[in-house]
């Protein structure tokens, strides 16, 4: 099915690769969330700076945007795979509203990221990582949304 889907000339091929790239990223990006050692040496190292949370809030909010980042790359890449069972569900509509959502903030994030490294404030390389990642998955997300909405409206 995924060859047919994916060689598709129109809106479904798009969305079903639109899709299947905004699942690589936010698979790839949550994996090295998770696996970020930043993290888990909070625990360890107490904060020199008085603006940073502890290091039990930051590794769970870590974690949490990381199986977040998975989970919404998982079910998007369910949504754009073009099956009409998946997008007619009822939960398809709440899944692209937060797709939506997600994508919105992503791309205001990811511009206030680059004024602040724009700025000089880059601390480190992960500065970098995030703000390309939520740049990209704020302007790849946020078509994929309008995409899908309209792919739901043709089966209904």
């Amino acid at each position: 099915m995924e060859g047919n889907v994916s060689s598709q000339i129109g809106p479904q091929g798009a969305t079903f690769k639109l899709g299947r790239f905004f699942f690589h990223w936010c698979v790839a990006f949550g994996i090295v969330i998770l696996l970020a050692f930043q993290s888990l040496t909070a625990l360890i190292v107490p904060s020199a700076s008085d603006y940073e949370v502890s290091g039990p809030v930051s590794l769970l909010g870590s974690v949490a945007l990381g199986i977040f980042a998975i989970y919404l790359g998982v079910t998007t890449y369910r949504l754009a795979h073009g099956e009409k069972t998946v997008i007619a569900e009822r939960s398809a509509g709440f899944r692209i509203l937060l797709l939506l959502a997600f994508a919105v903030l992503a791309l205001i994030r990811g511009l206030w990221w680059i004024v602040d490294i724009a700025g000089g404030n880059a601390d480190s390389v992960f500065n970098y990582v995030g703000m390309v990642w939520f740049t990209v998955a704020g302007a790849v997300g946020i078509p994929l949304a309008f995409m899908l909405f309209s792919a739901r409206k043709e089966v209904e």
